[in-house]
């Protein structure tokens, strides 16, 4: 049976808020457990690259232990556990990334 759980970085703020890494959902980087959340699904662009765009995500806590060392540590960053819906891979990323139209975080790792 296929897993509906895929695992998401997300930066800690000073007050312990859940934050999107780079863009905000509806005016806000603030994320909350246990909310569903809807991805604004349009084109976008990749150094020149066209895709869907969606909630970037992988699919093992091992696959995303090695992606979230490619991040400078100038902030906290954990993995989030998630339940999606719609998922594609990201063809032209060279890491095993998936897009996922809609996310709902379930809780934070300890890593």
């Amino acid at each position: 049976m296929k897993s509906n759980i895929v695992y998401k970085i997300v930066e800690i703020d000073k007050n312990n808020n859940l934050k999107t890494l780079f863009h905000g959902i509806e005016g806000s980087r603030i994320l909350e457990i246990n909310k569903w959340y809807d991805a604004d699904i349009k084109m976008v662009s990749d150094n020149g690259t066209e895709y869907l765009s969606g909630f970037h995500v992988l699919l093992t806590k091992e696959e995303t232990e090695k992606y979230l060392s490619r991040f400078k540590n100038n902030r906290e960053l954990k993995i989030v556990t998630c339940h999606y819906c719609g998922i594609r891979k990201k063809e032209h990323s060279p890491h095993n990334v998936y897009l996922v139209d809609r996310i709902k975080i379930l809780s934070i790792m300890d890593i």
